[in-house]
């Protein structure tokens, strides 16, 4: 996690981060395994997080429509016991 100085630099506007709020990308690429490490890495921050799967290179090159992505996205939440909590369930 890219965390220790984007924490400092948010004091910077929101000292008590009572408005700051923490955005994992790219869950699909945390390597099987380390998953709960990493979650339990985000969580302890004691930050609302928000986690977000986002197009890839590949995604991007074959021209994936938002709404597919979208579809990919879900799937992956769905798939991943660790991740199902934030996922939109919806």
């Amino acid at each position: 996690l890219q965390n220790a100085e984007v924490i400092q630099l948010a004091k910077g506007f929101d000292p008590h981060l009572l408005r700051t709020l923490m955005v994992l990308t790219k869950p699909d690429l945390v390597e099987s395994g380390t998953e709960s490490e990493v979650v339990g890495a985000a969580l302890d921050m004691g930050l609302p997080l928000h986690v977000v799967r986002c197009r890839g290179m590949q995604d991007r090159e074959a021209s994936v429509s938002a709404v597919k992505m979208r579809e990919k996205e879900k799937d992956f939440f769905a798939s991943k016991p660790i991740w199902h909590k934030f996922g939109d369930n919806t």
